[in-house]
């Protein structure tokens, strides 16, 4: 995929997870010196590289990899990158430096999730080495020159080791996957759930908080970005009450996990008419995206029980 300029000194590489073109983002930050947020998996290591040298720069001057979160479509690659960024450390919530380090627990969750697609998709976690890891929390600022100095917002809503950036340069907001996965196509969002972390009531919040931070621009981890800022958010939290009420109907009627999968592709499919034409997209949401949704907001009842 193509590599393009999405903000001033701000840059969209495809890392194509799961086969999937313009669904993922890994964005190319230019100053003084290059940071990249979020960084792909392993498998999609090439591509990376391949993006940062297209626009006309060099993997060898990244300073700074920046994960929203430690999940793998985020995080996982970061250990492989290093192998091509000599001056670079990885910035990550503290909650989720240890996992960086040793990443076999979290592999051991997200296989129970995700199964033996895991390795297919992703191509396994590389671990990074403890002294490359700078570890951020909510306030820090990441300074990469050039009066580009981005500040931090720790979120939990859900993950709890997420951080979002604020951007001076570009007013912009980075939100990993706090605010949800943005269709450019519509425009349209649906949230992103995943089991253990993800609390509905927590994500709205947080939601609120960056809203209360008046972005002029939202970056989005899937897909692409948006000046559209409060309509986008406000969707956002909406839509996450929404599932809340079908997914917690669902249980108090005694419906199985399969019910609810189907009650939640059911709303997806009326949310994603515009995207139908991209059936490559359409059906990795219904048929893998939906059902770790579906666990997320499960985990999330049966836990207050």
């Amino acid at each position: 995929m193509e590599s393009f300029r999405i903000a001033k000194d701000t840059y969209i590489i495809d890392p194509v997870f799961f086969d999937v073109p313009e669904f993922t983002s890994v964005y190319l930050l230019v100053a003084d010196t290059l940071a990249l947020f979020d960084c792909g998996s392993p498998k999609s290591v090439p591509l990376i590289l391949d993006g940062i040298r297209s626009l006309g720069y060099r993997p060898e001057d990244v300073t700074r990899i920046i994960v929203s979160h430690i999940h793998f479509d985020h995080a996982s690659g970061a250990g492989e990158l290093l192998k091509y960024m000599p001056g670079a450390t990885v910035c990550v919530h503290p909650k989720g430096s240890k996992h960086l380090v040793d990443p076999s627990r979290l592999t051991k969750s997200s296989s129970k999730v995700f199964g033996e697609m895991l390795d297919k998709w992703y191509g396994g976690f590389a671990s990074v080495q403890e002294h490359r890891i700078m570890e951020v929390d909510d306030g820090d600022t990441i300074d990469i020159g050039r009066s580009r100095a981005l500040r931090v917002i720790a979120t939990s809503g859900h993950a709890r080791h997420g951080i979002c950036l604020y951007d001076p340069i570009t007013e912009g907001l980075f939100t990993g996957d706090e605010a949800g996965i943005y269709f450019p196509t519509g425009p349209r969002i649906i949230p992103t759930t995943p089991p253990p972390d993800f609390d509905p009531d927590h994500n709205i919040e947080t939601i609120r908080q960056l809203l209360a931070l008046n972005p002029k621009m939202l970056f989005f981890a899937h897909y692409s970005a948006t000046p559209d800022v409060d309509t986008t958010l406000n969707s956002s939290m909406e839509i996450l009450a929404s599932w809340k009420e079908i997914v917690g109907e669902c249980i108090r009627e005694g419906l199985d996990f399969e019910d609810i999968v189907k009650a939640l592709r059911v709303e997806t499919a009326k949310l994603l008419e515009p995207i139908h034409n991209r059936k490559d997209m359409f059906s990795w949401i219904i048929n893998h995206h939906i059902p770790m949704c579906a666990m997320g907001y499960i985990h999330y009842f049966t836990a207050k029980i």
